[in-house]
């Protein structure tokens, strides 16, 4: 300890056999000084999956020993239980078949006698459970010399439950006239505000100024008395007074329309974003439909990535006709202002400007000739009426393009919802039927790769992994046996007592197997072997095999391990069964040497002497009449005697 305080952080690498990845562990000074006894347990988790490396270093800072624990959270099934049992429910399983199926589900083979073991029922019970499990999905048979079950996950459950989810979905579709009716009722607000536009925006009021401004002006060149120069002249002062009245009177008018506008466009964002609301409501009811099928299936990753692409699908398509629709009135006002402010200036240009350039060169060609004043008066005052009538006609046409841009802009709103309300939700539930649709295949696919895979076929030799394997395949064994059979156990507890009371007198059976006498359930099981003549028995305490060898021709070895640092973990079990004459040459000197290294003495009970002196107490005791007992009542089982003992103790004798 000295020495290894006064060195540095020590650096010790080892390759972790599952990932086969070189992983480093330190040890630092200070952990020297804590250390009390070795060896010192060092732990890395990493990998994917996930797995965390245990080591045990020794004294010589070398790894004796380790192991590799999984520490994945996550369900090996993939399907919390309680969904797999209503899935299962739903296939006609009762609890005791799914509680079944729910023991035997992660094994990859497993025996008729296995199944007896783990359902504690009989065989032809169990067969007929496992009958309905290949029936259902769940089991497949395995042709061998005996008979065996491969559990297969529960692709036939997910697949019905797909089946039922993608026709709930294409229910959806075909109700989709629900969604119809409200993309009509837009269409309707829509035509509403095309046939009111005219009078909303007081389209009328406008043309009406410009038939007054007509009027006006004609009325002035045509009443006033214009015989000299002088008084033409005088038309572009009135024209300027005109100017400036007709100026301010489209302002006016303008900015009553804008408005008006500003109030249709906000009027029809309020109708439209109600009925976008009812879009919504409307939505959310398709998502909750998908959700909850979505909770029957829980298909881990699937679950996830439907659930989360259908919320931002509906999401995603609401906000885009919301943003569209925003985008559209907001180009729809800033246009129809643009459009406003350019006619306001072309009015001005084509009309006044004009209006004024054509009065000014007609004074100026007064000033160079002189012409009949009553001759000119008329052809001047046609030559201005027509000028003006055509400015007018221009502001006519222009104020109804601006109308007509407005009505071709709603038009366009229309369309887009037309397009996104029905096309688009359309596609959507065409997206979420082609994802089930997808998944389905997947499912089916790998459901049929896991039925065309076929493990050893176990004619002549097979493999035991778990405890429950090793009882059954030693019970089915030991129902063959015609003249000897060797029996290795851990524990005397292991042995299946009824089969063995049940061989022949004439087979002669060998057993060695830990035992403890001051265990109530380890004695009962002692003295049945000792009212078994045809069985001899040893004491082994190591408990490290399991076996059997029936007649020199089926054996099976397994080997137990179980960590003595950490006793809470269940014990882990590997054994290989064979028929082959080769392999059980080579297996079977493992069992005999077992026997031969067992206690010598076979039993302490089996050849232990009768207790005399408890025998002449209780004679004693039936002379005095305090027993109540019969000479042929004295046997000679080791029971008997305990029995009688106990009862000489309870009566305080």
């Amino acid at each position: 300890m000295e020495q290894l305080n006064e060195k540095k952080t020590v650096e010790i690498t080892f390759r972790c056999d599952f990932c086969l990845k070189e992983i480093k562990f330190l040890l630092t000074p200070e952990e020297y000084k804590g250390i009390n006894e070795f060896p010192i347990i060092k732990k890395n988790t990493h990998g994917e999956p996930e797995h965390t490396l245990i080591v045990q270093i020794n004294k010589n800072l070398e790894i004796e020993d380790f192991s590799i624990e999984n520490t994945e959270t996550s369900n090996s099934r993939g399907i919390p239980e309680d969904v797999l049992k209503k899935i299962l429910t739903d296939m006609g399983l009762n609890n005791e078949e799914q509680e079944l199926y729910f023991l035997t589900s992660d094994r990859e083979l497993i025996s008729l006698s296995e199944l007896s073991i783990i359902a504690d029922k009989p065989k032809d019970r169990c067969e007929k459970i496992a009958n309905k499990f290949i029936k259902k999905g769940l089991y497949k048979k395995i042709i061998s010399g005996s008979t065996y079950y491969a559990p297969l996950p529960p692709y036939a459950a997910l697949s019905e439950r797909l089946n039922d989810f993608y026709k709930e979905i294409s229910d959806i579709k075909e109700n989709l006239v629900l969604m119809r009716k409200l993309s009509s009722n837009l269409n309707d607000t829509l035509q509403e505000l095309e046939t009111n536009q005219d009078e909303q925006t007081h389209i009328n009021d406008i043309k009406e100024i410009m038939v007054n401004v007509k009027n006006e002006v004609l009325e002035k060149l045509q009443t006033k008395e214009i015989t000299p120069k002088v008084q033409i002249k005088e038309v572009p002062e009135d024209v300027g007074d005109l100017e400036e009245y007709t100026e301010e009177l489209m302002q006016s008018q303008i900015s009553v329309i804008k408005e008006q506008f500003k109030e249709i466009n906000s009027k029809s964002v309020e109708i439209i974003q109600v009925q976008i609301e009812e879009l919504r409501d409307k939505l959310d009811e398709i998502q909750s439909i998908i959700s909850e099928n979505l909770k029957k299936l829980r298909l881990g990753l699937l679950e996830q990535t439907i659930g989360n692409y259908i919320e931002k699908l509906l999401v995603k398509t609401v906000e885009e006709i919301r943003d569209d629709l925003d985008i559209q009135f907001s180009v729809n006002e800033m246009v129809f202002n643009d459009e406003l402010s350019e006619f306001i200036e072309e009015f001005n240009q084509e009309f006044i400007t004009n209006f004024k350039t054509t009065l000014s060169e007609t004074i100026r060609q007064l000033d160079k000739i002189d012409l009949d004043f009553e001759y000119n008066e008329d052809k001047i005052i046609d030559s201005i009426t027509n000028h003006f009538n055509d400015s007018i006609q221009k502001a006519e046409q222009k104020i109804t393009q601006i109308c007509s841009g407005n009505i071709n802009s709603l038009a366009g709103v229309k369309a887009l919802l037309t397009s996104r309300i029905e096309n688009q939700i359309e596609d959507t539930i065409d997206e979420f039927l082609d994802i089930v649709q997808m998944q389905d295949q997947m499912n089916k696919y790998f459901w049929d790769q896991t039925k065309k895979k076929t493990p050893f076929p176990m004619r002549n030799i097979w493999f035991v992994n778990s405890m429950d394997a090793a009882r059954a395949h030693i019970t089915e064994i030991l129902s063959k046996a015609k003249r000897e059979v060797l029996l290795v156990a851990p524990k005397i507890t292991d042995l299946n007592m009824d089969s063995l009371s049940e061989c022949p007198t004439t087979l002669n059976i060998r057993i060695t197997a830990f035992s403890d006498p001051s265990l109530p359930n380890h004695i009962k099981r002692l003295n049945i072997l000792n009212e078994l003549d045809n069985i001899k028995y040893k004491k082994r305490n190591l408990q490290n095999l399991w076996g059997v060898n029936r007649d020199s021709e089926e054996i099976l070895v397994c080997i137990l391990s179980k960590p003595l640092k950490e006793p809470h973990k269940e014990i882990e079990i590997a054994g290989i069964g064979t028929n082959i004459q080769e392999n059980i040459k080579l297996f079977a000197p493992i069992l005999e040497e077992a026997w031969k290294g067992a206690d010598t003495q076979e039993t302490s009970i089996s050849h232990e002497k009768k207790p005399k002196d408890l025998i002449k107490l209780i004679k004693e005791y039936r002379k005095k009449g305090k027993l109540a007992l019969k000479d042929g009542a004295l046997k000679k089982s080791y029971s008997y005697y305990e029995k009688i003992a106990s009862l000489v103790k309870q009566t305080g004798l």
